[in-house]
């Protein structure tokens, strides 16, 4: 799933170094649950799974905030919570 930033955009690489963490082997899956849109501002809702490298799998929740600014991503707030079962929350 692409974001729609320029790739020129200088904090792009700051997204990108986020989601390719060397601290998780591979990317997260995610499943979406919820979306809301208002004005400039969406907000993504849902529960993901990833793997930390050293600790293995967990599972999370997530709340993702979008800022649009001329149709580009202008700033990303993320909010993650280990959910029960996780090898991260114990």
């Amino acid at each position: 799933m692409g974001h729609p930033r320029a790739p020129d955009h200088p904090r792009q690489e700051e997204f990108d170094a986020e989601i390719e963490n060397p601290a998780f082997s591979g990317s997260p899956s995610l499943d979406v649950q919820r979306v809301f849109e208002d004005g400039p501002v969406v907000v993504t809702t849902g529960e993901g799974a990833g793997v930390i490298v050293g600790q293995g799998p967990f599972r999370f929740a997530f709340n993702d905030l979008f800022t649009f600014r001329d149709s580009l991503i202008a700033r990303v707030d993320s909010y993650v919570v280990a959910l029960p079962g996780s090898d991260s929350s114990s």
